[in-house]
């Protein structure tokens, strides 16, 4: 999961890197976009402004946000088959990827 928003400049520089790991893991992760206290049409907007490849969410409200108590985007979660939560807010997750990727199997 990547707790994200249009209109923090970090969250569009990430884009690209987020593109790329979508093509390199494709089949073996799930990169969710979950775009905080957006109006689903401008999401959407961006989403097609941006050709962003992966599957985006919207959460109008913050509730998911607020589920797993992000307090800044953009913030990733990595999420494993069972549901439990193996990195929160992970900044170096493309260095440990592989890793965690292999520990689900």
């Amino acid at each position: 999961l990547v707790f994200t928003t249009t209109w923090c400049p970090y969250c569009k520089q990430e884009i690209a890197e987020l593109k790329q790991m979508h093509k390199d893991y494709q089949g073996r992760l799930d990169i969710v976009a979950v775009y905080v206290n957006e109006s689903t049409r401008k999401v959407y907007g961006f989403v097609k402004e941006y050709r962003i490849p992966y599957t985006v969410l919207v959460d109008p409200e913050g509730d998911v946000a607020r589920n797993y108590a992000i307090m800044g985007v953009p913030t990733r979660v990595l999420v494993g088959r069972d549901g439990s939560v193996l990195c929160w807010m992970c900044r170096s997750l493309d260095k440990n990827l592989d890793r965690l990727i292999a520990a689900q199997k």
